[in-house]
């Protein structure tokens, strides 16, 4: 399973939301590589003004069952569940999101603003936020009905507007100190394992 860009930026509201109409509902939520091709349209500079604010916006209710490789976690997703299996997709949805918001032009600023929604009264609050950019409070909004998508979009559009450094963090990924790394070799199935030191560094060598 992948995500795929069904429209290119456009500001015609009719053509969008007659896409959306459209979309079907009954397969998996790769929502880590909807974030990294979402994150590769709006710095694509055939589309953005580097005079303006790059933002992404998230409506989802969170509840993502496929890894970036493209494989099911084998949960349905038709409820939230905060369980193991799903736990990957989670993070590599948040991994995502988390290289929108590094600096990686090295401008000093984070290189898109990432605001998110959770839709509907079922939904993964931890994984939207941590989507979202910094302060959360800032940047994550709950939607349980249309009207209050629709105050929230148009919040967000004013607070895109009149944005100034304020409240703009650069985000990275945290270090992992102390966890188990493991390579595999995919034809012998051979397999290397390493423990990442208090910084988080670790090294493969002989492989």
């Amino acid at each position: 399973y992948w995500a795929q860009k069904e429209l290119d930026l456009t500001n015609i509201t009719t053509t969008v939301n007659s896409r959306i109409t459209a979309l079907p509902t009954n397969y998996g939520t790769p929502l880590g590589h909807a974030l990294m091709l979402a994150r590769q349209a709006v710095l694509d500079p055939l589309y953005h003004n580097s005079s303006h604010v790059p933002v992404l916006i998230v409506a989802s209710d969170g509840i993502t069952n496929i890894k970036l490789d493209g494989k099911w976690t084998g949960f349905s997703g038709y409820s939230y569940s905060d369980n193991l299996c799903n736990a990957q997709a989670v993070q590599d949805a948040v991994a995502q999101a988390n290289i929108a918001k590094s600096d990686l032009n090295g401008d000093g600023k984070p290189d898109v603003l990432v605001f998110s929604i959770a839709i509907g009264t079922d939904f993964n609050s931890a994984g939207l936020q941590a989507i979202a950019s910094e302060p959360t409070s800032l940047y994550f909004y709950q939607a349980g009905d249309a009207a209050t998508m629709a105050n929230i979009y148009a919040q967000i559009a004013t607070r895109v507007q009149n944005i100034g450094d304020e409240c703009i963090f650069t985000q990275k990924e945290a270090y992992a100190p102390n966890a188990t790394v493991r390579v595999r070799n995919l034809n012998t199935g051979q397999q290397w394992s390493t423990t990442t030191t208090s910084t988080g560094y670790f090294a493969f060598s002989g492989i």
